[in-house]
């Protein structure tokens, strides 16, 4: 089946929450999914592909088919069959045509001392592309040593063509073994403007940034990345752009999907590699639409688990040990009217520190919102952040040259919070935060002393509609559930000023709230360890791949310890 990219399409609608029951916290991820589609319209994009999910591709009858082989190759060979493979992959990239469907395919096993270099040719069309890939029966992917340089890039300059089109990399393992963590060393810089880019299978280790989708001098149009393992990234402070696992601009159409970000942005073990508050797992700036993330196992950022500028949705993902877990708007250039955020079916577990200076612990924050969704979440057991908050809504943020218009027509329904610490925080007056709704939401603290609800301003609580949710802080005086301003007030007192006469003061009986991705390895035959269960998930590939190690096993595994004790 020839590979087709399909345009990501949004819901955009803003309708009035209703009032449901109480979250059911064990509902499966399809089941939350229909039902979100079904209260909001949404429609979630789809992509073609084989039954198992991995993307299929079909040669045309005119594909030129390249092979290469650091072990059995030759340059002298005509690289057509892989019995004539190239041995270097300068040598077997020059045979490839610019605007035809050819493939070139890395032996499996192989270890190659160099990287693709400048990328120069496209393929035919979106069915069409050019292709580079891998043969033969190896499990281990093709492995490309790019010393203390780049992996892979496209750029203007060296007749380079105007656009890079129609290119798909899949099933390579790319690290510089000779960077030592000063300058600039990207595995993937995509600047030339292009359309129909696809990453699947791939690893990306150790560079300064992993990846970087950016449009320079003009703007990509529909990049995916799928079932990869993008992690350690790092460099030395000062020497270079802040280390990110992916960094994204101008990119319209951009899908996430499937993969492990882990420990992106520092290195304990090189001096001056440490965390700081600029480096992230996921950075997707402003100038970015039609953003999809779903499905991706996000742990141990150095700040940030992702922070998402633009606005997009952000659905079933496991978010896990990261000082900011997830930040949705924020900067307002080229969107001074705000963003729209959708946070859908998330699990959140485990917030810390960036360092002992920067204390953080944050579950969602936001700002710049003109309109969202923050739908079935699990926010629960931080355990290492010591400046937590579970949900921050910041009107007062300012962006790139100006005021943010605040957080407005905001859904935060049915989600569990436990044991996170912190509290919902508002943060701006009643014009900067307004058609914010709380509701069918579990806010549960038996673990710290925290206040579970509190307004900066007074006044924000005019704009701030509740109901149908389950308060309980058994570390904190009942008089001090939420604060308003400086003044500490029971819960009571908060749910008369913003209307809320259905919210309770109960503490819920969970079936295992406890569970996290260590107890999950542990079920699987593991170490009972969030390393052990990371390090699992990194060996995720096409030809060891294993559905247990999808944030979606993990998910619904937790979820399922949300369920009412006795089911």
């Amino acid at each position: 089946m020839p590979r087709v990219f399909v345009a990501i399409v949004l819901a955009t609608s803003a309708a009035t929450a209703q009032s449901p029951a109480h979250f059911a916290s064990g509902s499966t991820s399809a089941a939350h999914t229909s039902s979100l589609q079904s209260a909001r319209g949404a429609l979630l994009p789809v992509v073609a592909s084989s039954p198992d999910g991995w993307t299929t591709f079909q040669a045309s009858a005119d594909t030129r088919i390249v092979y290469v082989s650091s072990s059995s190759g030759d340059d002298a060979n005509d690289g057509l069959a892989p019995a004539q493979a190239k041995r270097t992959l300068a040598a077997a990239k020059s045979l490839l045509r610019h605007g035809y469907p050819d493939w070139m395919l890395l032996r499996r096993g192989d270890v190659w001392y160099e990287g693709l270099g400048q990328w120069k040719t496209s393929g035919r069309s979106v069915s069409e592309p050019m292709l580079v890939a891998t043969y033969g029966s190896a499990t281990a992917r093709p492995l490309l040593l790019t010393g203390a340089s780049g992996g892979v890039w496209t750029e203007g300059g060296s007749q380079s063509p105007a656009t890079i089109d129609n290119l798909a990399l899949v099933g390579l393992h790319l690290r510089p073994a000779a960077f030592s963590g000063y300058g600039d060393c990207v595995g993937a810089r995509m600047l030339q403007p292009g359309s129909h880019f696809l990453i699947e299978d791939c690893k990306f280790e150790g560079f300064s940034t992993n990846l970087v989708f950016q449009g320079f001098g003009g703007i990509h149009h529909d990049f995916m990345l799928r079932r990869s393992v993008i992690v350690d990234a790092f460099n030395v402070h000062g020497s270079g752009a802040h280390p990110q696992g992916l960094y994204a601009y101008a990119v319209h159409g951009l899908r996430i999907e499937q993969c492990v970000f882990d420990h992106n942005g520092w290195n304990a073990a090189v001096a001056g590699a440490e965390p700081d508050m600029f480096s992230h797992n996921v950075y997707i700036d402003n100038d970015n639409t039609g953003v999809f993330v779903r499905g991706n196992i996000i742990a141990n950022a150095a700040s940030h688990g992702m922070q998402l500028r633009c606005g997009g949705t952000v659905i079933d993902n496991l978010f896990v040990r990261n000082s900011i877990a997830l930040s949705v708007g924020g900067g307002n250039n080229p969107e001074p009217a705000g963003v729209l955020a959708n946070v859908l079916g998330n699990v959140i577990l485990d917030g810390k520190d960036i360092d002992a200076s920067n204390p953080r612990g944050w579950g969602v924050w936001l700002a710049n919102i003109a309109q969202g969704n923050v739908l079935f979440n699990v926010i629960a057991n931080n355990t290492l952040g010591k400046q937590p908050a579970f949900v921050t809504l910041d009107g007062n943020q300012v962006g790139d040259t100006h005021a943010s218009v605040g957080v407005h027509d905001l859904s935060i329904g049915l989600n569990v919070i436990h044991n996170w610490g912190g509290s919902m925080v508002v943060d701006g007056n009643a014009a900067q935060i307004n058609g914010v709704r709380l509701f069918s939401t579990d806010v549960q603290d038996s673990a710290y002393s925290f206040t579970l609800l509190e307004h900066i301003v007074p006044n924000s609580t005019l704009g701030i509609d509740s109901w149908s949710n389950r308060f309980f802080a058994s570390h904190v005086p009942v008089g001090k559930w939420a604060q308003l301003g400086t003044t500490p007030a029971p819960i009571g007192v908060w749910m008369a000023q913003v209307g809320d006469s259905s919210s309770v003061v109960q503490q819920a009986a969970y079936k295992d709230p406890t569970r996290s991705p260590a107890s999950y390895n542990a079920t699987l035959g593991g170490a009972a360890s969030l390393d052990a269960f990371l390090a699992a998930a990194r060996q995720q590939s096409f030809t060891s791949w294993n559905p247990s190690y999808l944030a979606a096993a993990v998910d619904h595994y937790v979820r399922i310890g949300f369920l009412p004790l006795g089911h």
